[in-house]
C-alpha cells in the first residue's frame, strides 16, 4: 500500500471523478463525512474490506491503491463497476467472473432505502457498493445475486431464495432471513450481525474470513457447510449439524445446545470456549473435539449408523 498521505489523495480524486460529496461517499459506506475526511488528509486509513468497498463504489481497481497501481481511472464519469477486479487472496475466483455473467440488473453504487423489492423474480444481477438499509426482499427470487461491498441495514428477507448467490466484503446487521433459501451461497470477508435466520437453509454455503455474532439461528438448517478462519461470538446452535467444517475459526461465546453432530470437523481456532450442553456427536466427531481439548463431558456418542 502507499503511504496514508497518498492514498488519501486517490480517494479524493477518485470520489471527485464519481461527481460525489464527502457526505455522500459516506452515505454509500455507512460511514460519517469525517471518516471520510480523514481518510483524505492523510490522518487515518480504511481497513481491507474498506477499501474493497470503497473501490466497489467509486469503480476503480483495488490495485488504484497500492503502489503498482496507476492513479488513472477507467473512464471520466464512470458509473459502474465493469473495470473492477479483486487482487485479495481470501476472495473466491468466481467473484472475478462476474462480468461473465447473463446479463441482468446493475443495482449497484447507489443507496437503497424504504424500497420493496418483494416477490422480485429473475434479478440474476448485483447490488454491490450499496447502501440498502430498511428495505424489503420477501419471497424475492435472488438466485445467483452478488452482494459485495454493500452496508445492509434493517431488511427484510424472509421467504427469500438468495441460494447461489455471493455476498462478499460486505456488513449486513439487524435483518432478517426467517426461511430463506441460502443453499450453496458464499459468505467472504463479511460481517454478519444480529441477524435473523430462523429456519434459513445454509446447505453446501461457505464462509471465509466473516464474522458471525449474535445472530438467531433456531431451526436453521446446516448440511454440508464450510466455515474457515471466521470468528463466532455470542452464537447458540440448536438442531443437526451434518458434514460440516470448522477451520482455523475463533469462538467467543458459542454453545451447542441438543445438537446432534454428525460427521463434523474442528481443526485449530480456539475451541476450549465452545460450550456443549446434551450434544450428542459420532465417534469421529468425538474424537476431533476430544483431540482440541474441548470439554467433552455434554456430548454422548451416537451408535454406529446401521
Amino acid at each position: 500500500m502507499l503511504n496514508t498521505t497518498i492514498i488519501g489523495q486517490r480517494i479524493m480524486d477518485a470520489r471527485k471523478n464519481r461527481n460525489l460529496s464527502q457526505a455522500g461517499l459516506g452515505d454509500l459506506l455507512s460511514i460519517s463525512s469525517q471518516a471520510v475526511g480523514k481518510w483524505e488528509r492523510g490522518e487515518s486509513m480504511p481497513d481491507i474490506i474498506t477499501f474493497n468497498r470503497i473501490a466497489q463504489v467509486l469503480g476503480v481497481d483495488l490495485n488504484y491503491f497500492s503502489e503498482q497501481g496507476s492513479a488513472a481511472f477507467p473512464g471520466a464519469g464512470n458509473t459502474g463497476d465493469s473495470g473492477f477486479h479483486l487482487e485479495l487472496t481470501d476472495i473466491d475466483p468466481a467473484d472475478s467472473r462476474e462480468r461473465n455473467q447473463a446479463p441482468g440488473l446493475d443495482m449497484s453504487s447507489a443507496i437503497w432505502r424504504d424500497a420493496d423489492f418483494s416477490g422480485l423474480s429473475n434479478l440474476n444481477g448485483k447490488f454491490s457498493g450499496s447502501n440498502i438499509a430498511n428495505c424489503k426482499f420477501v419471497g424475492a427470487d435472488l438466485c445467483e445475486t452478488v452482494f459485495s461491498g454493500n452496508s445492509i441495514k434493517n431488511c427484510d428477507f424472509s421467504q427469500a431464495n438468495l441460494s447461489s448467490g455471493r455476498l462478499s466484503s460486505s456488513n449486513i446487521r439487524n435483518s432478517t432471513f426467517a426461511n430463506a433459501s441460502l443453499v450453496a451461497t458464499q459468505f467472504r470477508a463479511s460481517g454478519l450481525v444480529a441477524n435473523d435466520f430462523s429456519g434459513a437453509d445454509f446447505s453446501d454455503a461457505k464462509f471465509r474470513a466473516s464474522a458471525f455474532a449474535s445472530n438467531v439461528i433456531v431451526g436453521a438448517i446446516w448440511n454440508r457447510v464450510e466455515w474457515k478462519a471466521s470468528n463466532f461470538i455470542d452464537i447458540v446452535f440448536t438442531g443437526e449439524l451434518a458434514d460440516c467444517s470448522f477451520v482455523n475459526c475463533k469462538f467467543s461465546k458459542v454453545r451447542f445446545q441438543g445438537v446432534n453432530l454428525r460427521n463434523c470437523f474442528f481443526k485449530n481456532g480456539n475451541l476450549k470456549k465452545i460450550v456443549f450442553e446434551d450434544c450428542q456427536a459420532d465417534g469421529l466427531t468425538y474424537a476431533f473435539l476430544k483431540n482440541s481439548h474441548v470439554d467433552v463431558s455434554g456430548i454422548a456418542i451416537l451408535p454406529p449408523a446401521q
